[in-house]
């Protein structure tokens, strides 16, 4: 008559013991599923250049702002002004799996055209003017003539490029001009900056021009700006 008691007592037994395995595996799997969570959310930093704005009478930096306004419910921000009129904002906790939308706006009523969107990946900056309006486009162009005469420069295989100030001394590629022997690439560039820059055949600095001479130099204008110049300064 004691065995059947004997027999449910022990499955009970074995229940309880069952439930507490159960459960440390389970607080286990969350811990181990914790520790190795990858955090899908990042920080984004905007900036706005409102220099080009100034110049046309639609921005006072004194009394205005500049807002940021972003869809999925990050909503209207004020950004942050710098003496150089790069305005800044730091968004934290981005959805990296989202594509966002966006506008800057000055004051209440005055948006931009542009359309604007960014997906967020690690260490994610964006730098950008109003509008898309760049306040200068200055136009470097090299005349390789007397490089190729000379045999030094081979237009078919070598290419050229510029390396100054203006791309943080490194070397960029410039397009040739149709089949002529300039060769051109532009930039948009602050006024009343002074860039330093050499040319140079490929990105080899041995081949860069102007040995042992300073590097070339110009201001920044207000406007568009063209710059023409001779490889190693001479003409032919």
């Amino acid at each position: 008559m004691n065995a059947p008691f004997n027999h449910y007592r022990l499955s009970g037994r074995m229940l309880v013991l069952l439930s507490l395995i159960c459960g440390f595996m389970l607080v286990s799997g969350l811990r181990v599923a914790g520790q190795g969570r990858i955090d899908t959310t990042f920080s984004v930093t905007l900036k706005v250049n409102m220099n080009k704005a100034i110049s046309q009478g639609i921005f006072l930096p004194d009394s205005d702002r500049v807002y940021l306004i972003m869809d999925h419910g990050v909503g209207i921000h004020v950004l942050v002004p710098s003496p150089d009129q790069v305005y800044t904002l730091l968004l934290s906790a981005l959805d990296s799996g989202v594509t966002y939308t966006y506008k800057f706006r000055i004051n209440d009523t005055l948006w931009e055209t542009v359309n604007r969107n960014l997906t967020p990946v690690k260490g994610t900056s964006v730098s950008t003017w109003w509008n898309n309006i760049p306040l200068n486009n200055t136009t470097f162009t090299v005349n390789m003539t007397y490089a190729a005469a000379s045999g030094i420069f081979h237009p078919a295989t070598d290419s050229v490029m510029i390396s100054g100030t203006m791309n943080s001394k490194i070397p960029a590629k410039m397009q040739r001009v149709d089949t002529s022997l300039r060769y051109r690439i532009t930039y948009p560039l602050n006024p009343g900056d002074v860039e330093l820059y050499k040319y140079r055949i490929n990105a080899d600095t041995l081949t860069e021009e102007l040995t042992g001479k300073p590097d070339r130099r110009i201001r920044i204008a207000d406007t568009t700006l063209q710059v023409l110049n001779f490889f190693n300064n001479i003409f032919l």
